[in-house]
């Protein structure tokens, strides 16, 4: 949208929640999503098709490239390489040469750099913004990191919310160090009176519980430690863990009979649709193979179809549906240019 005022303009459809973004000098714009199989993309400020101009490197334990910001002159831009284990302290800094399509690791640790004029990078490192001296001849830092702000606010991510002006003016919000994680939780049952009942699980960063059709057992996402689908019988009173992968386990249901869980996973490149046996016997099997985010919701009553999200470049997201037989057909269910969610 043009400052002066006027109508939004859709320049491109990204195939994930966007991670940053930063307009170039050769008037196109390079944006990084939550898609971890695709890493930098760049379009046209005018709109059109986007190009991928870098990818995770899944065998070197990358989870996705994030936060671009330019250097001057247009030849290199700055990313955030983020880590399957380890959290932001296993986070890289990164440079993408956009003439050769080379990249190198810049530093270990820090996450969403920024050039600043006085010839520094300043960027987020356990929960503090750094700065260190950078030679833009020659591409690398040089010396050694210094303290610019003790405590600044870090996303999950490893955004950092601060910015520096082009006289050098350092505008940030202050805040302590990030874990990389939500908030240690507690399970409860609520009835419909409203009244609560303690589940003695352990405290940890529960997302998404999902109760198996028989009632005995929890399975739910625990955003910690390397982000894993966990069970908790109600019966016996244990935690156990279901699935081990290093990439994102997350957005557990049930199937009808309680034998078998199906749940979204990372461990592939894109967010896609997997399966396995409740009680952790046998081989996790792949149900989906797509570019695109896609994270279970439902399933029908009577087994036969899975509900999911699906977020593609050229749809945004939609509600899909897939086969549960030997086809594993997947077909729209609602799909519009609007999003639509949570079927």
């Amino acid at each position: 949208m043009a400052v002066t005022g006027g109508p939004a303009v859709t320049l491109a459809r990204l195939d994930g929640t966007a991670r940053g973004a930063t307009w170039g000098p050769d008037n196109t714009i390079i944006v990084a999503t939550s898609n971890g199989a695709t890493g930098l993309q760049r379009v046209g400020a005018a709109g059109g098709t986007t190009t991928v101009l870098t990818r995770p490197d899944l065998a070197q334990g990358e989870l996705d490239h994030l936060w671009p910001e330019p250097l001057p002159g247009g030849r290199a831009v700055l990313f955030t390489i983020t880590a399957a284990t380890g959290g932001l302290d296993a986070a890289q800094v990164a440079l993408l040469d956009l003439q050769t399509g080379t990249r190198k690791i810049l530093m270990r640790g820090g996450s969403h750099a920024h050039y600043v004029s006085s010839g520094h990078l300043v960027y987020a490192a356990a929960g503090s913004l750094r700065a260190v001296a950078f030679d833009l001849a020659r591409l690398e830092t040089r010396g050694t990191p210094v303290s610019v702000v003790p405590a600044v606010v870090t996303t999950p991510g490893g955004a950092v919310d601060a910015v520096v002006a082009g006289d050098g003016t350092l505008a940030y919000v202050s805040g302590g160090s990030v874990t990389g994680v939500i908030a240690p939780r507690t399970l409860v049952w609520v009835d419909r009176q409203g009244r609560e009942t303690p589940i003695p699980a352990p405290p940890r960063p529960y997302v998404f519980p999902r109760v198996s059709p028989d009632g005995t057992r929890i399975a739910v996402y625990a955003q910690d430690q390397e982000a894993d689908v966990w069970l908790w019988d109600l019966g016996r009173a244990t935690l156990t863990r279901a699935t081990f992968d290093p990439g994102s386990d997350l957005f557990p249901v049930w199937t009808p009979d309680g034998r078998r869980l199906i749940f979204s996973s990372a461990r592939a490149g894109a967010m896609n649709l997997f399966w396995q046996a409740a009680d952790g016997t046998g081989a996790v099997e792949r149900l989906t193979e797509s570019p695109n985010l896609q994270s279970a919701t439902a399933i029908s009553p009577d087994g036969r179809l899975l509900l999911f999200n699906e977020a593609a470049p050229n749809a945004g997201e939609d509600v899909m549906q897939m086969a549960l037989d030997g086809t594993r057909r997947v077909t729209p269910l609602v799909q519009s240019r609007f999003a639509e969610r949570n079927g």
